[in-house]
């Protein structure tokens, strides 16, 4: 199991990958207010993806609330692969705001669509369940890593494009999908999660089929 508290209130690196932890994040997790980068990989997890997160996106919350870097950072990178984590990627995880990377391949049981890029959420406190709304904008990502999750299925949002700062997508091994037919010489092609007026959104490396 996963410690109960961590009695380093300044730790910005949490690294846990290639163990046997199993179970959800504690709720002290929300207390590491400097956190910046969070790797289980290689953990047998086997639960829900939101309720394992809900500390450190509550810790986000707070971050936001605080609005001084002084007193707190956002956390930049979250590996989560090969973990057994399932269910769907809750639109909670907009509240990672500033992430460089995300990175979830080789989880089996995630399932589902994916979230769109804005929404207006419902966050849990993790000590007394109490829930807030919340609206977040959409966050500045940069490499986001689905890979292998054969669960995954339906369109990637076209609201994806709004993702200003992205610059890798993977989504192979995945049934997820660009929503229009789109072939070498069709008019379709980008599909519409990659269309821009702005020309704003540049993706490196794409690898999808097209419905």
């Amino acid at each position: 199991v996963l410690p109960p508290t961590f009695n380093c209130p300044l730790m910005r690196v949490l690294r846990m990958s290639n163990n046997s932890f199993y179970g959800v994040l504690p709720p002290a997790a929300s207390e590491l207010l400097f956190l910046q980068e969070l790797d289980v990989s290689n953990n047998p997890l086997l639960v829900e993806l939101e309720p394992f997160l809900r500390p450190i996106i509550w810790k986000e919350k707070n971050c936001i609330e605080l609005t001084d870097p002084d007193k707190c950072t956002a956390l930049n990178a979250l590996v989560i692969d090969n973990t057994g984590i399932r269910g769907r990627i809750s639109p909670n995880v907009l509240m990672f705001q500033q992430l460089a990377i995300l990175s979830l391949p080789r989880n089996k049981y995630l399932s589902g669509p994916l979230p769109p890029s804005y929404a207006t959420l419902w966050l849990i406190n993790p000590y007394t369940s109490e829930t807030v709304r919340w609206f977040v904008a959409v966050p500045s990502w940069v490499t986001v890593d689905l890979s292998n999750c054969p669960g995954l299925v339906g369109p990637v949002p076209d609201d994806w494009s709004r993702f200003s700062t992205m610059r890798f997508l993977d989504v192979r091994g995945t049934s997820l999908r660009a929503h229009v037919h789109c072939s070498r010489n069709s008019s379709a092609c980008p599909p519409p999660f990659l269309r821009s007026t702005s020309e704003f959104v540049s993706y490196d490396s794409l690898n999808m089929r097209c419905a």
